[in-house]
């Protein structure tokens, strides 16, 4: 069975890592400045966007051409692809086994040549144990983990009243110690190395939702286009209101010339009555 195929948005080549191309076939990259020609790819699997080298609204874009693809949004660095891959369970298992890479030195492979040659001599004591074998995760500590890791990346690390509500309703326990480091770990927030903080999700938004950066960018898009819709309507009234009054103006500034007419004539009639008191002395 072949490798799913994918579509990379964002970075150069180089900033792929190797092990992304181990489990899975890239048939297009478009690069950081080419997030403006994304077109539609048939037998896409999967979209895989670097978010360090493109915006928000690329994103959005991504997800308008590649609909029903699940759509990663990671940082750069195998690291934090395999994190997101593996929280979304989209990392496939590879078709051939990882080799390590080994570096001898001619001393190295010469001891090892001769360890294999040399007889094998049994030095331990009788009474040595045997070495215990190494501790495995038991799968609800895995499940614990696995929803914590959900709960803190959307709180940069940090145990909220709803994270401890949530994990309570589902393990019925507050939150141990041993299994908040090992999320933080797993989340990169160790002591000495700082995170970068995650923009702040609208209140009310589902951490487990398919892509919550996503939907806050519909909902402000939603919201833009509503607002440009009553900007419209204003406009248009505001138009009519100056159309009228373009109508009226004329009316207007007859009245007011009827008004300085009239106010003459009452100048004119007082200044004859005070004259005609004075000829007649009444």
């Amino acid at each position: 069975m072949g490798k799913p195929r994918a579509v990379v948005l964002g970075g150069k080549k180089f900033n792929i890592s190797k092990h992304f191309h181990r489990h899975f076939e890239i048939v297009r990259h478009f690069e950081q400045d080419e997030e403006n020609r994304l077109s539609s790819i048939q037998g896409v699997e999967i979209v895989l966007v670097l978010r360090d080298f493109v915006s928000h609204q690329a994103i959005s874009k991504a997800a308008a051409v590649f609909v029903g693809v699940p759509i990663v949004a990671a940082r750069n660095g195998w690291s934090h692809m395999q994190q997101e891959l593996e929280r979304r369970n989209l990392l496939p298992i590879p078709e051939t086994p990882e080799v390590v890479e080994e570096s001898e030195s001619p001393q190295e492979a010469a001891v090892v040549e001769v360890a294999e040659t040399a007889p094998v001599v049994d030095t331990k004591p009788e009474t040595t144990p045997p070495a215990p074998a190494p501790e495995q995760k038991e799968p609800e500590q895995v499940s614990k983990i696995g929803l914590l890791i959900e709960l803190l990346a959307h709180t940069n690390g940090e145990i909220t009243d709803e994270v401890s509500r949530m994990y309570r309703e589902k393990f019925g326990e507050d939150v141990p110690s041993p299994i908040a480091s090992n999320a933080r770990k797993r989340l990169g927030l160790i002591v000495g190395r700082k995170k970068e903080s995650d923009p702040v999700l609208p209140t009310g938004l589902n951490p487990f939702s398919r892509d919550p950066m996503l939907q806050a960018a519909d909902r402000l898009v939603a919201r833009r286009n509503e607002l440009l819709k009553q900007k419209e309507q204003i406009d248009q009234e505001i138009l009519k209101i100056d159309s009228d009054i373009k109508t009226y103006a004329p009316l207007i500034q007859h009245i007011e010339q009827y008004k300085m007419v009239q106010s003459r004539v009452k100048a004119e009639l007082e200044k004859k009555a005070i004259q005609d008191r004075r000829v007649t002395g009444v």
